[in-house]
């Protein structure tokens, strides 16, 4: 029990403490550390055991919660890897440079005083040479990856460079990625990764499908690495005939020097660690249970680096390890006699941690990845060729360079596999499925974790069957509709497309072969290109919202080579001469022209239309915005509201003449193309009421206008609905999923 619920507090405190109180934290944990040893004689009792276990599971889901709520204070919290979540300050650094990236030490944040381990993105200068030594200042700057909003960036102009000699690991390093030889560049950058955890090779679409089929750890050097070389090692030293002390000496200073060569990462300290304990404690003779030895370990690197406790990386390596010790055996023993023993060994093990490590990914993922077991099942089997030829390799590649690329060429033959499995799972469809974010979606997978450890200890099974329930009806009843993301752009199937025209909007629809373009964009080529990637020919009906430009302006490329039935405009008076101009160009094509108001309804093929906005002859609308064709399409599958750039005030008007208009069946998704880009210039009880499952946002990358506004985004965050944005993600496609109350979305076109 001890070495767990010291785990636990060893974690918790940085989190609480983690303003001003490094040294309390410290100093707590050494008061502790005197009962670490004396818990080496305990044994572990299941009810203690399950208790302790999901306390640790608790605190590391819900460190990223604690994070996200002193996001905007000003607390000295930065994440080790990748993964920042906090506002853009000032903060020094001392660093390293390594290979692909910098490692080093943050020693202040905005001005307090701390010590964490840092790793910064990727420099872009490339004077820097391995070894160098940085002191500077660095800023937190968002990323385009949504998952992962902040990175670390080092200021250029405020830097003092020392560089020393290059050190032996990196000598190695270097003599391995430069002897590197594979059957194709994916294949070699998976050795890379596999053996050393380098994946600065990795292109981006493969680096993309294997996030979205959780097979990221593969690159990220763990447990299974340790064991690899501690293995090997320790067979040949005994093969030899070296003696058990010398064997188990040697052995662990080979394992240290592994984690030198592959980098301090969280998740290989701590596997380097605990294996560590377990040899070093099994050569005296005595025993340890291995999940009191991870208990050990975490505490020990909590000690050493309390801010460890911040970590990704170190959290999931954790997670997936307990989930592992824990859950396996009771896995295993239910599908062994209907997968056979190897097959339900690579599922039990798998599904496990991917159970525990749930409630930490859904913070990156949005969602449940729908194929993640079976990938990794399919993978499991070519992890250890590929792990072991690639470290040969390594240690081969400075004695000898042509054996060692010799040998790496044959590490690439399963890695080649591996890469076929990602890219063609990659392309299936739904990818990922619906799951509440935030607090209520951790809590909810951490009630699910709960479930499953409390089934596989056989301890309180009505409890753990009743959490099950009660999770599974809130989440398919009231918890949302289910919303799937497929890989592949557009949905074979697509009924929506919200087609990526910069800072501007443009929006297609079809249903039962006929097909309506709400706006075109600011230019000719993106709706073109777009509209030529959906295979439209013709428009049944085209709706020009309003004579902005970035509504308007792409008319050209939408109308040649088509052919337009109807087109609908704004029912106001707009003297601007690029009105004139796009009305003359609609009259030309268009069989007829309509001047849209409320109340004004239609049929496209299965949609239901009506026009909620503006009033005839543009009653009450202030200005062009104002007047912007507002529209909802239904069909029994589900709702769509296509805003324009229709302000608070008109929503309010909106709401105010024609509530019967805005009420939606609740068993229905909701798809809201957000007005004005994501402005702040919305109605945020309208947003509330419709609780939208899907929200579609279409703004420019780096646009000035600051599109989407936090303020938007707040509102749809609270309602839990899944936001896209084509800066972020390219263009958007929607489908259903043939299943209740289900949406899947594509992005990337």
């Amino acid at each position: 029990m001890i070495p767990i619920l010291l785990t636990s507090t060893l974690w918790l405190l940085p989190i609480v403490y983690a303003n001003s109180s490094l040294l309390i934290a410290v100093f707590a944990g050494l008061a502790i550390l005197g009962l670490i040893a004396l818990s080496l004689r305990r044994s572990l009792q299941p009810r203690v055991l399950l208790v302790t276990a999901l306390m640790v599971a608790t605190l590391m889901s819900t460190q990223l919660v604690v994070l996200e709520s002193k996001n905007n204070a000003n607390h000295p919290i930065a994440l080790a890897g990748h993964e920042y979540e906090l506002s853009p300050v000032q903060i020094v650094l001392d660093v390293r440079l390594a290979i692909g990236f910098w490692q080093g030490r943050l020693v202040s944040f905005d001005g307090a005083a701390m010590d964490v381990e840092a790793l910064v993105s990727d420099r872009d200068d490339s004077a820097f040479a391995i070894g160098c030594k940085v002191n500077g200042s660095a800023r937190l700057v968002p990323n385009e990856d949504i998952s992962r909003p902040w990175l670390l960036k080092v200021d250029s102009n405020a830097q003092e460079v020392a560089c020393d000699q290059q050190g032996a690991a990196s000598s190695l390093r270097s003599a391995f990625m430069k002897s590197l030889s594979g059957t194709s560049i994916e294949s070699v950058a998976l050795v890379a990764g596999l053996a050393i955890g380098d994946t600065s090779l990795l292109p981006d679409d493969l680096s993309e499908s294997m996030k979205e089929l959780s097979l990221t750890h593969l690159t990220a050097v763990s447990g299974a690495n340790c064991a690899i070389v501690l293995g090997l090692v320790f067979f040949l030293l005994g093969f030899v005939g070296v003696r058990r002390w010398q064997r188990v000496a040697i052995s662990i200073a080979c394992m240290f020097g592994y984690v030198q060569l592959v980098g301090p990462q969280p998740s290989v300290m701590r596997a380097a660690t605990m294996t560590a304990v377990i040899v070093i404690l099994t050569a005296t003779g005595r025993s340890i249970r291995p999940l009191a030895a991870l208990a050990h370990a975490s505490s020990l690197l909590l000690l050493w680096n309390p801010f460890m406790a911040f970590s990704m990386g170190f959290a999931l390596s954790v997670a997936a390890t307990g989930g592992i010790l824990i859950v396996t055996p009771w896995l295993y023993s239910k599908l062994k006699g209907r997968l056979g023993r190897p097959l339900a060994a690579m599922v039990s093990v798998s599904l496990a941690a991917q159970i525990w490590c749930a409630p930490i990914l859904l913070q990156l993922q949005g969602g449940i990845p729908t194929y993640s077991l079976l990938a990794n099942v399919l993978v499991e089997p070519a992890v250890t060729p590929v792990t072991v030829l690639g470290i040969v390799a390594c240690l081969l590649s400075v004695v000898f360079a042509p054996v060692g690329s010799w040998i790496s060429w044959l590490a690439s033959i399963p890695a080649q596999y591996v890469v076929v499995v990602a890219e063609v799972l990659s392309e299936f469809p739904v990818s990922t499925l619906w799951w509440p974010s935030g607090l209520l979606g951790v809590t909810l997978l951490v009630a699910v974790a709960v479930s499953v450890t409390l089934f596989a200890l056989n301890q309180k099974r009505r409890i753990a069957a009743a959490l099950l329930v009660v999770t599974m009806l809130f989440v398919t009843g009231s918890g949302g509709a289910v919303v799937a993301k497929s890989a592949s752009w557009p949905n074979p199937d697509w009924q929506v497309v919200n087609c990526d025209v910069g800072q501007g909007d443009a929006l297609v629809i079809r249903s039962l072969g006929l097909v309506a373009v709400v706006d075109v964009g600011r230019e000719p080529e993106p709706i073109d290109d777009c509209l030529n990637k959906l295979s439209v020919k013709s428009i049944d009906l085209l709706v020009l919202t309003h004579f902005d430009a970035d509504h308007i302006g792409g008319l050209k490329g939408a109308l040649e080579g088509r052919s337009v039935n109807t087109a609908l405009l704004a029912d106001f008076k707009d003297d601007r001469a690029q009105a004139e101009i796009a009305e003359r160009q609609v009259t030309d094509i268009a069989d007829q022209v309509v001047r849209a108001h409320a109340g004004m309804q239609g049929v496209l093929g299965a949609f239901n239309w009506l026009v909620m906005q503006p009033e005839a002859n543009g009653f009450g609308s202030e200005d062009s915005n104002d007047a912007s064709i507002a529209m909802r399409w239904e069909s029994d599958e589900f709702v769509l509201f296509t805003m324009a750039d229709l302000g608070e005030r008109g929503q309010m008007r909106l709401a105010d003449l024609h509530p019967e208009w805005i009420r939606v069946d609740s068993s229905k998704p909701v798809i809201l193309k957000v007005s004005h880009h994501g402005s702040a210039d919305q109605f945020p009880e309208l947003t509330e009421y419709w609780r939208p499952t899907v929200a579609l946002i279409s703004c420019g990358a780096d646009n000035g206008y600051g599109h989407p506004t936090s303020r938007t985004l707040h509102t749809l965050n609270s309602v839990d609905s899944k936001v896209f944005r084509t800066d972020l993600d390219g263009a958007i496609s929607i489908a259903t999923t043939g299943t209740e109350q289900g949406l899947s979305v594509a992005t990337g076109g």
